[in-house]
């Protein structure tokens, strides 16, 4: 199995790509989805651990933001999406006004940088500023 790392500050558009790539038939797991559960780093966590044993054939995308990707295996394909600032500001409006639930997570310009500063250390950096549809096209095309 090669695992499919999609890393991002929040808004960046894991979710979302996580989304279609399901739609599509593609394995895709969202670590997301426990962000405001109770111990939800936790679980995170130790699903990433599960995920990162699994052996079978293919490929899987992995949506998160705050899990090391040391937790997988060192062969696994690790993409920073990273919109520009301007993109950036517009999806988390968006994304707050559908996903009540997402907003008001703290330090978001902080954590904006931080994953400028990340980025360097990723072979892949995808400026995810077009369409959903056209960003997992670009995350296939390195496959």
């Amino acid at each position: 199995m090669r695992h499919v790392l999609l890393v991002g500050p929040p808004g960046a558009g894991k979710s979302t790509l996580i989304e279609i790539a399901r739609g599509r038939g593609i394995r895709a797991e969202d670590l997301e989805q426990y962000e405001h559960e109770p111990h939800g780093y936790e679980k995170r966590l130790a699903k990433a651990r599960v995920l990162a044993q699994e052996i079978e054939e293919g490929f899987m995308l992995v949506g998160m933001a705050d899990i090391d990707p040391i937790e997988f295996p060192e062969s696994s394909l690790k993409i920073m999406l990273l919109p520009s600032r301007a993109v950036y500001e517009q999806r988390l409006q968006a994304r707050d006004a559908l996903h009540p639930h997402k907003s008001g997570q703290e330090g978001l310009e902080w954590k904006y940088g931080e994953f400028i500063r990340w980025s360097k250390q990723f072979a892949h950096v995808i400026v995810n500023d077009s369409t959903p549809e056209q960003t997992l096209s670009q995350v296939l095309s390195l496959l």
